[in-house]
């Protein structure tokens, strides 16, 4: 059976049992029927006074959500940002969060006025909501640190980091909290209006249908408080969706339109050179993984090293990727932007430094030579393994950088998907001779694609032998 007919099943067995527990009750001043229920919210609807009711009571649920909304995302962000702040503002929040939210209103009600009494104790009892939902977005991860270190090498501006890096992080725990924050409000405000008794409220015509022991008002209003809130969230999720859609999505076509200039100036590629380290001492915690080491890495050539497993092999990439400005990288993982598609991912960076139509044609270029242009579309959620690291080649050599790192970037693959990008690598480099750097575990890897390979040693690392394959 469908769920949509197990909740129609649902709803109904509910409504039966509702309407027989009544009528075998045989008190309808207690427990009315559900057919008089809905006899009342008939008469109800017919009333212009109660109308109004709904539209005052929407009218404060809103501005307190809104007001909750902006005022803990702002509390959030900067929770997140400082931790400072996040200690400082702890002890308050915790005691909102332990506080009944009867004793706020009772005490708003010897302040404001009846009016404004729903729309501040819901705004003092939902914004730390909010602000939990938002600070608990930015405790990042590694994977998230590794995913802004690439935006970092690939040169994404601050608002593009901002965009495609941390919003897609922060997606859930926001709409977590605009949900709770918007399922607090609206409890907060009708309990508030119960108490303050405004003039025209929901909460006000469920306070006097108590008083006069009218439950079937009671209940009819509460039916159209339960409808109410189920429609504007059903809106609320979609209007969620559309604007971080918006905010995290890539329209190209906006980009022809501007006619935009690059942000920054190309490399000049005559004066690319090789890479010269000297004297580099690396220390992590208590262990040195390089001490006083130098070498050239030579101008347009593959340069493999080899050395054991966690020995500094990818740290000496990192040093590499920050010191030199001329330099795109191919990591162990793809590290592609969430939200964005396949071209997205490769015309994105190069958009900094292009015209667009330049950036779309190098783009295309690329695609094509991985053989990704006809999914070009596609979402990267969507894709394989080997097709992620497929768009993180194409990525790393459409940037317009001289120095490729590599970083064991075929390790999690299966035999014929890496032989395959193995190929694609050969064919770009036969086009476009870069100088490479090319971090491997495995020999047989190193001979099938460098022109020298560097092996390495001992704790911390030091040169055993630089090798050239033809001669082994």
């Amino acid at each position: 059976m469908k769920r949509k007919n197990i909740t129609l099943l649902s709803i109904l067995t509910f409504l039966l049992l509702w309407q027989v527990s009544a009528t075998l009750a045989g008190n309808p001043l207690v427990f009315p029927t559900f057919s008089a229920t809905v006899f009342r919210l008939f008469e109800l609807c017919g009333q212009g006074g109660f109308w109004q009711s709904v539209f005052h009571s929407l009218l404060r649920v809103f501005a307190g959500f809104f007001i909750s909304l902006l005022l803990g995302t702002v509390t959030g962000v900067l929770c997140g940002v400082f931790p400072g702040f996040k200690a400082f503002c702890a002890f308050p929040l915790a005691l909102i969060r332990s506080v009944p939210a009867v004793s706020f209103i009772l005490l708003a009600v010897f302040v404001f006025s009846s009016d404004f009494v729903p729309v501040f104790s819901a705004v003092l009892m939902a914004f730390p909501v909010m602000t939990s939902a938002i600070s608990a977005g930015f405790g990042f991860t590694e994977e998230d640190k590794k995913l802004f270190f690439m935006a970092q090498v690939f040169r994404l501006t601050k608002m593009q980091k901002i965009r495609f890096v941390l919003l897609p992080k922060l997606q859930d725990f926001a709409e977590t909290g605009v949900f709770s924050t918007f399922g607090m409000t609206w409890k907060v405000v009708v309990a508030a209006e119960v108490l303050s008794i405004p003039k025209k409220a929901l909460g006000a015509v469920l306070q006097n249908a108590q008083v006069q022991l009218e439950s079937t008002t009671l209940l009819a209003a509460t039916i159209v408080l339960v409808a109410l809130s189920f429609v504007f969230e059903k809106l609320l999720h979609k209007g969620f969706l559309c604007l971080f859609s918006a905010l995290t999505s890539l329209n190209t076509r906006n980009f022809f339109k501007k006619n935009r200039a690059p942000l920054y100036r190309l490399p000049e590629k005559e004066n690319s050179s090789s890479v010269k380290i000297q004297n580099l001492t690396i220390t992590k915690g208590e262990k040195t993984l390089f001490k006083n080491f130098s070498f050239e890495f030579e101008k347009n050539k593959v340069t493999a090293i080899l050395a054991p497993s966690g020995s500094g092999k990818t740290t000496l990439l990192k040093c590499i990727a920050r010191t030199e400005k001329d330099v795109s990288f191919l990591f162990q993982e793809p590290r592609l932007l969430p939200s964005l598609s396949i071209y997205e991912n490769v015309f994105l960076p190069l958009s900094n430094f292009f015209t667009p139509e330049k950036a779309r044609e190098l783009s295309e270029k690329y695609l094509k030579a991985t053989e990704l242009f006809e999914s070009r579309n596609k979402k990267v959620q969507n894709l394989s393994g080997g097709e992620k690291q497929r768009v993180a080649l194409a990525r790393s050599f459409a940037f317009p950088a001289q120095i490729l790192l590599l970083d064991e970037a075929f390790q999690s693959l299966d035999l014929k998907i890496k032989h395959s990008l193995e190929d694609s690598l050969k064919k770009l480099l036969t086009c476009e001779p870069r100088t490479v750097i090319f971090v491997t575990h495995e020999k047989q890897e190193a001979l099938d694609l460098a022109d020298f390979i560097l092996e390495m040693e001992g704790q911390p690392l030091k040169i055993k032998s630089l090798t050239k394959p033809g001669n082994l």
